[in-house]
């Protein structure tokens, strides 16, 4: 199109880059792109929201391209981190997004941008891509999810790097920061029952998110929970037994064993000396059973009961890590 943008951003605080390696990590990739002294890029925006690997912004958002000829584009990002607390998990940060069109009106919204930083271009741009791609689906199945709104590739010194930009939620959160270290309260087992339910409508929809752990489920107030984060997702066959049954235990002992991690299973002795190990043994039944299996009720026959096998076996073994014992859940 011939339009530039120029990309800037507030210098990282000590604080803020003191924060975490990876939370680090992206402020210095934002920043640096920032400081790149005589860069710009073209924004492009394609009819069918398409993006490529050669340096530019390539809008995907609708609404923003549908604006008409793009004058000018800026992205401003803050040193501040998603107020949700999704940047505990997740490397990254919030800003605005201004557009300034061929017409003289203007759009502006907050967005996020994520930045792909470790391994090749060319994997980073195919993890950006699947997220693309899942996110768009997710949001066509009405499921909880995030609006992307631009993917920026960049020519670094070395090599590309790639941002991708989201519509800022306010009031996302992901439920890695739940209380999980109270334990099997009933709290904690609702919002992990609400989690793994998340998970078992993302693998029927024919996915393996590959890092099926909490951190990765997301919460907004009113709307239900949903999956996200999916730069290791890869397709599968839900009607396909033996894929559906790989999808549920890759995924489900993930999830059940960052619950474990955080301290959810954790047995403990009151003061007559007994512990709570039946009710571990319920909520990881209660989590399981009426968390995960109900997303498999309108499968075919074979792929409920493959996938209800594989679910009683995770719990099955996740009670035994817990409580010692290898019930039958």
């Amino acid at each position: 199109m011939g339009i530039k943008y120029e990309f800037t951003a507030g210098e990282a605080s000590s604080s803020a880059i003191e924060r975490e390696d990876r939370q680090r990590a992206a402020l210095q990739t934002v920043n640096a792109i920032a400081r790149a002294t005589g860069r710009s890029l073209d924004v492009i925006a394609q009819p069918d929201g398409g993006f490529g690997t050669e340096p530019g912004v390539y809008l995907l958002d609708t609404e923003v391209a549908a604006g008409g000829s793009i004058r000018q584009a800026d992205f401003s990002f803050e040193e501040r981190m998603l107020s949700g607390a999704a940047d505990s998990a997740h490397a990254v940060i919030a800003g605005n997004l201004a557009i300034k069109y061929g017409s003289g009106k203007g759009l502006s919204c907050e967005v996020a941008a994520k930045c792909y930083e470790k391994r090749t271009f060319e994997e980073r741009f195919a993890r950006a891509s699947r997220e693309i791609e899942v996110m768009r689906d997710m949001r066509q199945r009405g499921e909880l999810g995030l609006d992307p709104i631009a993917l920026a590739v960049m020519q670094g010194a070395d090599d590309r790097s790639v941002v991708l930009l989201t519509r800022f939620n306010s009031g996302l959160y992901t439920l890695d920061n739940n209380p999980w270290g109270r334990g099997t309260t009933e709290h904690n087992v609702m919002n992990a029952a609400e989690a793994t339910g998340a998970l078992g409508r993302f693998n029927a929809m024919g996915y393996v998110h590959g890092d099926g752990k909490i951190k990765n489920v997301a919460s907004v107030a009113g709307r239900g929970v949903a999956m996200i984060d999916f730069e290791t997702t890869d397709h599968m066959d839900p009607t396909d037994p033996e894929q559906a049954a790989s999808a549920a235990h890759k995924d489900l002992e993930y999830m059940m064993g960052s619950l474990a991690d955080k301290g959810m299973f954790r047995l403990r002795q009151n003061r007559q000396g007994s512990n709570n190990s039946r009710a571990i043994v319920g909520a990881i039944q209660e989590i399981c059973e009426n968390g995960y299996l109900p997303a498999w009720s309108d499968a075919p026959g074979d792929v409920q009961t493959a996938v209800y096998d594989v679910v009683a076996e995770v719990a099955a073994a996740t009670t035994e890590r817990a409580v010692g014992q290898r019930l039958t859940v």
